[in-house]
């Protein structure tokens, strides 16, 4: 009996001392929490939806548990920002314990309500905390973005302009027989995988100095460089007569997809000018059967393909620059840049498959197309990269196979193309580096006019502008090719 008693003594003794170590707080004036940060920013937080989470840490560097008496948003109920502490929601908290050299987690959120304009807006709150008498906070900062949000919406004709920006959920789908018409200065912001469909038409009015913008969605730890943020701009094999102008087309999956794999045989078109591509984590440009001219565009950085031009079709493509260096991944842990194997510059085929579709009996079976490569034609163009070869054809040698490169720069192997074959060839300068300003974001501001020093300066064809003197007489920032009488190769006019 006395062995009973003697063990509850020490287990009431034993609970006892855990308890009195627990009140034991660091209770002094000068005893105060420590914060990881003192500002969360988010950057460009759109109106309507909510922005990805941030956090910070509290951290209790005593000895001792240290209590925080309250912890609150200082606009309270009607701050726009949200905290979760230690797995709990509230606009307040009360006595919150720390352990000693212990931490916890502070998780915020932003909501920002619209403000019916176009301008930017920058909402503020802090989260203040009280701590033995002592005050302190961490600022919180929106930087927001009223925008018009579509969440998987089918549209009919209408205009966009430049009043705010549109932000898409889920998809946008132009219906049959209904036109877009996108007005110069007009930004377009996609959501993850998010796409814009043209089943009607597309027609793009940008300018030099208000380019219509499409591009991802997030802004924030580098997210803003980085390939792959949402889906593609798809033109429907019903879909012709498509115009865009002065676009810049960024960090998609793919930049353009005109055309799909199948049984229609309908061709889609499109006339694309004065327009930039780049960073795609897949390529520039898919296009299945599709017709496509192409003025004084850029199409640069992908992880496989810049044009994919496959199961045939007919393409003009004057004065275009195409480089690939791969597609960029930036966030807060790495930059780099990211190329798969194999990638090319430019590929053409005039084949597709296998593609997998249901027969006449609901089984799945699969089928490979063959369609005519009709033309496939680039004039006074660079074509070039950091791969040995940056041009493969693949004829399978059932339908017509045609292409031809007139008065071009291209990056390939001297022993891999017979340039001297006039069909496919004429005035074609092979493995010369065409010199950028600069090609790489990871050394600054993307530039790919041409250096005082390039090998593609003077050695276009001016036949080949006068021929189609309307578009081509002024390159992409609206200067003369025709003034020194001797056009250079790519979008951009050397300007000495």
């Amino acid at each position: 009996m006395k062995k009973l008693y003697s063990i509850a003594l020490i287990v009431t003794v034993l609970l006892l001392g855990l308890a009195c170590q627990r009140e034991e707080f660091a209770t002094g004036s000068s005893d105060n929490i420590e914060l990881s940060v003192d500002t969360i920013s988010f950057d460009t937080i759109f109106t309507q939806v909510g922005s990805v989470t941030q956090l910070f840490k509290i951290y209790n560097r005593h000895d001792r548990y240290i209590k925080i008496s309250r912890a609150y948003l200082k606009e309270g109920a009607a701050s726009n920002f949200r905290i979760k502490i230690d797995g709990f929601s509230a606009d307040a908290f009360n006595n919150i314990e720390v352990p000693p050299k212990d931490s916890l987690f502070v998780f915020i959120e932003v909501t920002l309500d619209p403000n019916g304009g176009n301008l930017p807006l920058v909402i503020y709150d802090a989260v203040v905390f009280e701590t033995n008498g002592n005050i302190s906070e961490v600022t919180l900062e929106a930087f927001g973005q009223d925008v018009h949000l579509l969440r998987g919406k089918i549209i009919e004709t209408q205009t966009w302009t430049n009043d705010k920006p549109y932000l898409i959920y889920n998809g946008v789908a132009i219906d049959s027989n209904h036109t877009l018409t996108i007005e110069a200065g007009t930004k377009v912001y996609f959501h993850f995988n998010a796409s814009l469909i043209v089943w009607g038409n597309l027609d793009v009015k940008g300018t030099f100095t208000e380019p219509v913008v499409f591009e991802g969605d997030r802004f924030d730890m580098g997210y803003g460089e980085t390939a792959g943020r949402w889906g593609t701009i798809f033109i429907h094999p019903r879909s012709r007569g498509n115009r865009v102008n002065y676009a810049i087309i960024k960090n998609a999956q793919v930049g353009l997809q005109v055309g799909e794999p199948g049984e229609d045989t309908r061709v889609p078109s499109l006339e694309l000018k004065n327009t930039i591509i780049r960073n795609s984590s897949f390529a520039s440009v898919v296009a299945f059967g599709a017709e496509i001219t192409s003025y004084n565009c850029i199409f640069a950085d992908s992880q496989f393909n810049g044009l994919t031009l496959l199961m045939g079709g007919k393409y003009n493509f004057y004065h275009s620059t195409i480089s690939m260096v791969g597609a960029l991944e930036s966030n807060v842990a790495i930059t780099r840049y990211l190329r798969k194997s194999p990638s090319y510059a430019v590929l053409l085929t005039n084949w597709y498959g296998p593609y997998y579709y249901l027969d006449e009996y609901y089984f799945v079976d699969e089928k490979t197309l063959s369609r005519e490569l009709t033309e496939a034609n680039f004039f006074n163009s660079i074509v070039y990269g950091n791969n040995n070869i940056e041009f493969e054809e693949d004829d399978n040698g059932e339908s017509g196979f045609s292409y031809f490169f007139d008065h071009c720069l291209l990056k390939q192997p001297e022993d891999s193309l017979d340039i001297s074959d006039e069909t496919h060839f004429n005035q074609v300068v092979l493995n010369e580096y065409p010199r950028f300003v600069n090609d790489s974001v990871i050394l600054g501001e993307l530039n790919y006019r041409l250096d005082t020093l390039s090998p593609a300066k003077d050695i276009g064809s001016l036949d080949i502008v006068n021929a189609q003197l309307e578009f081509l007489e002024y390159d992409y920032d609206g200067n003369s090719r025709t003034a020194d009488g001797k056009p250079d190769l790519g979008a951009f006019e050397r300007q000495e």
